[in-house]
């Protein structure tokens, strides 16, 4: 898909952190930590770990790094790729639509969801310039739009947020 077809939501806050950015904050926080165990333990005179241990030690750290940052900032390490959004809507789609149809307009996906028709767009997130990967948009029928999503559960929770409100606006 061309760019020029994608739209493009500019967002407040960066929205991903780069594998390199992260390695670098972990660092930074280890380093913080052992300087603080060094402190606490003073009879110890080694700083010897097993080296299986360290490395189970560093991408526990790590992972937890990554849900840290995606639950309470919303951002997630390299982004979401384009074909992940893509999947994403799709997955969506299959699993809570009655039916859907893939337009090649913007990555569009038309479903009935509970009889409503919801439209799932993929979009290119930017902040400050810099790509921050892709999400899908949720819109209904009048076009009004709901929050980006990036995952699963966040697109399910869209998906039916929309639908209660053109219930709502229905008086349904």
């Amino acid at each position: 898909m061309s760019k020029d077809k994608r739209d493009i939501i500019q967002l407040e806050k960066r929205a991903t952190i780069s594998e390199k950015d992260l390695e670098q904050a972990f660092q930074k926080c280890d380093d913080a930590f052992w300087a603080k165990a060094v402190e606490l333990f003073p009879e110890i005179e080694s700083g010897d770990t097993d080296p299986m241990a360290t490395m189970t030690y560093s991408e526990t750290v790590k992972a937890f790094m990554k849900h840290w940052l995606g639950i309470n900032a919303r951002i997630m390490v390299d982004g979401l790729t384009e074909p992940a959004a893509v999947e994403l809507a799709r997955g969506v789609g299959d699993a809570h639509g009655d039916s859907y149809a893939v337009t090649d307009d913007n990555y569009l996906l038309t479903t009935q969801v509970s009889g409503e028709l919801v439209a799932l767009r993929i979009v290119e997130l930017e902040h400050e310039g810099a790509s921050q990967g892709f999400a899908v948009q949720v819109l209904d029928e009048t076009g009004n739009t709901s929050t980006i999503a990036r995952t699963q559960s966040d697109l399910e929770y869209d998906v039916e947020t929309t639908i209660r409100a053109i219930r709502d606006r229905n008086g349904e």
